[in-house]
C-alpha cells in the first residue's frame, strides 16, 4: 500500500449513476455553490478529509497516475491501495474496478455510484467507481480522462459546464486528462472545515 496525500480522481463518464442514502439531491455535487458532499476528517492521522482508493483494475487503467494529479489538492488526503491489498479503513474506502458497462466505448465510459448522509454531506463506504471494460483498449489519453473524471466524482466533484481545461468538463468526451485549477478551488472550498 502506498500513501498518497491530498488527491481527488481522474476519469471520464457518459453516464453517472447516483445511489444516494437519502432523497436530498440538491446536496449532491461540488462545482455548484452550496453543495458540500465530501469525505470526513474524523481520523487523527488525517487532519483533512480523507479517502482510500482500492484499485482493482488491470494495468491498462491509470488509476495511480490519475490519483497523483488529484493528490495535488491541499485539502484532501488520499491513499492509493494497489491490487492485492485492501483498505485499512473501510468507512473511507472507494473501490475502483473494471466492469462491463456496455458493448462499445461510446456509451457509458465510466460510472460512479455515490452514497452520502444527507444531514452532513459525508460520503460513505458504498461509493464505488466502475470503469468500462469496453474502453480498456482505447487510447491511453482517453483512459486517463475517464479515470480522472470518475475519481473526481468519488470525492464529490460534479461535471463542469464551462470551457475549462478539466477532466471534469461536460460533455464527457474531452481531451483534458487532468483536474484544473477550478477543480482544486472547489475542493479547497468544500473540504475547508473540520468535521
Amino acid at each position: 500500500m502506498m500513501r498518497r496525500p491530498a488527491f481527488i480522481s481522474v476519469a471520464t463518464v457518459v453516464m453517472l449513476a447516483v445511489s444516494m442514502a437519502s432523497s436530498a439531491a440538491a446536496n449532491h455535487w461540488n462545482h455548484d455553490p452550496g453543495h458540500n458532499v465530501h469525505w470526513t476528517n474524523s481520523s487523527p492521522s488525517f487532519p483533512r478529509g480523507y479517502v482510500y482508493w482500492a484499485d482493482l483494475t488491470g494495468p491498462e487503467w491509470p488509476v495511480y497516475s490519475a490519483a497523483i494529479e488529484w493528490d495535488r489538492s491541499t485539502r484532501l488526503d488520499a491513499v492509493y491501495v494497489g491490487a492485492g491489498s485492501s483498505c485499512p479503513s473501510t468507512p473511507h474506502c472507494v473501490t475502483v474496478r473494471q466492469t462491463a458497462l456496455g458493448t462499445s466505448c461510446s456509451g457509458t465510459l465510466g460510472q460512479t455510484n455515490v452514497s452520502y448522509y444527507s444531514a452532513t454531506g459525508h460520503l460513505e463506504t458504498s461509493t464505488r467507481v466502475d470503469l468500462s471494460s469496453a474502453c480498456s483498449t482505447s487510447s491511453a489519453s482517453k483512459r486517463r480522462t475517464i479515470t480522472c473524471h470518475e475519481l473526481g466524482h468519488s470525492i464529490g466533484m460534479d461535471e463542469q459546464r464551462t470551457a475549462d481545461d478539466s477532466c471534469m468538463v461536460d460533455p464527457y468526451v474531452t481531451p483534458h486528462t487532468l483536474p484544473s485549477a477550478h477543480d482544486f478551488q472547489s475542493i479547497a472550498t468544500v473540504y475547508n472545515h473540520d468535521d
